[in-house]
């Protein structure tokens, strides 16, 4: 019954507090989500602004897909999987964010065109 206990707090603990999956998770969201905010106004093309995305949460992005691998390896899943576990949280992340940001900028009011200029006399 002890060795339960243990075991149920030692899966806990990894997704808790300063450093932990959930905790670097909730880091990397929130750098993505306020990318995507700031981004509106730029109007970039989806995939440049997932390229710019990207390289803006690049150490948000390193820090939660080594923790995901960490966790992964800690319970004994192959390195290959753990590894592709984290590609493809990351990859859901990076997704909705680029999503989110299309639907903002499809939302969004166009800045408005300059005024064409009357022909010179000839």
């Amino acid at each position: 019954m002890l060795t339960l206990a243990i075991a149920a707090a030692l899966v806990a603990a990894p997704d808790a507090g300063p450093g932990s999956p959930g905790q670097l998770r909730k880091d990397f969201g929130a750098c993505l989500n306020k990318f995507v905010e700031a981004s509106v106004k730029d109007r970039l093309a989806p995939d440049a602004f997932t390229t710019a995305a990207k390289a803006a949460c690049a150490s948000k992005e390193a820090a939660f897909r080594k923790s995901i691998i960490d966790a992964d390896l800690r319970m004994k899943i192959k390195q290959s999987e753990a590894e592709e576990n984290a590609n493809m949280q990351v990859e859901d992340y990076v997704v909705n964010a680029a999503d989110k940001y299309a639907g903002y900028v499809a939302e969004a009011p166009k800045p408005a065109e300059a005024p064409k200029l009357a022909e010179a006399p000839k």
